[in-house]
């Protein structure tokens, strides 16, 4: 727990495991997000919201990120990932070298698109979708007033928009896709229930979907690949650890992405806003608007908390 200042408010930085539990889960009452930097691409989606409409949109959204809900888009990843394979494969063949953090991106792509509309992603649909990585890598140098970081990136929003309106309306229309009903549809579902869930609050749910489901994934899945390049034995232990499918092959290739995630996760700062004072375990005093910052990069490489951080070591999420 560290204090500094950034800007006119006082700010503490915490990595200590037991205080980042008392930020994030503990206490998200009292540690409220302030308006998200990504807002203006995904306006009132989970990400963004705070307070009631968070409860009730992540408790809509909770179910279909279980292990149990998870199945209902297992042959959709799986044909993402072979869709992947078979353009890997004639890479292969033409002796055409690849860029793994872009290929990463088409699969986790295309895994999120067939998972929120029930069809694969198509070429056209790609090239749209790409004005939401354009927004995305503006964000950081976009302007202070909102005003003028809407307008700096006024033409990949447009696109977003009209790409969001047609998913809506095919969805309403054409029903189900070829592997049935997406996360677009319980949306739609829901709306026919909860009035809050207008058009704009489905766009926005969409988009967040689709920011938070392919762009954490791909990030994830890039490391992977230059950890498993620098670590061969890895990949080779995981390869024997079971057949394909099997409980031990499973918990390998999950050890390797929590190893993954450890020394690079996705979210690597996530801040918040004290609403009231608080204490932090240790004694430490936290005033009322102080902004709280917490950095998973550091907590995940804390020598107190894991021995030899700095090490690529999967098996320490199989003991």
């Amino acid at each position: 727990v560290a204090a500094l200042r950034l800007g006119p408010r006082p700010t503490v930085l915490v990595t200590a495991p037991e205080a980042v539990q008392h930020v994030l889960a503990l206490r998200p009452d009292l540690y409220v997000k302030r308006s998200h930097r990504a807002r203006l691409l995904i306006g009132d989606g989970v990400l963004a919201a705070t307070g009631e409409a968070w409860q009730r949109q992540r408790r809509l959204l909770q179910a279909q990120f279980t292990g149990r809900g998870m199945l209902r888009y297992e042959q959709r990843i799986s044909e993402a990932a072979r869709t992947t394979a078979a353009r890997w494969t004639a890479y292969a063949r033409d002796g055409q070298a690849l860029d793994v953090g872009e290929e990463m991106r088409l699969f986790a792509l295309d895994t999120i698109w067939r998972s929120l509309t029930g069809h694969p992603l198509d070429p056209d649909t790609a090239r749209e979708l790409a004005a939401v990585q354009t927004v995305v890598a503006a964000l950081p140098s976009l302007p202070a007033d909102g005003v003028a970081a809407q307008g700096a990136v006024a033409a990949e929003l447009a696109r977003i928009d009209t790409l969001s309106s047609r998913a809506i309306a095919a969805a309403r229309s054409a029903g189900a896709g070829p592997h049935g009903p997406g996360l677009l549809h319980v949306l739609l579902e829901a709306a026919e229930t909860s009035p809050e869930y207008t058009d704009r609050l489905i766009r926005d749910e969409l988009v967040t979907l689709l920011v938070a489901g392919h762009e954490t994934t791909a990030t994830t899945l890039t490391w992977l690949h230059l950890l498993l390049d620098r670590h061969p034995h890895a990949r080779e232990r995981t390869l024997a650890a079971g057949p394909q499918g099997s409980p031990e092959r499973r918990r390998a290739v999950q050890a390797l992405v929590h190893e993954t995630l450890r020394l690079y996760p996705s979210a690597w700062i996530l801040p918040r806003h004290a609403t009231g004072d608080d204490v932090l375990a240790g004694g430490y005093a936290i005033e009322a608007g102080t902004d709280v910052i917490v950095c998973p990069y550091l907590t995940h490489r804390d020598p107190g908390t894991w021995e030899d951080p700095g090490r690529f070591d999967p098996d320490r999420f199989l003991t």
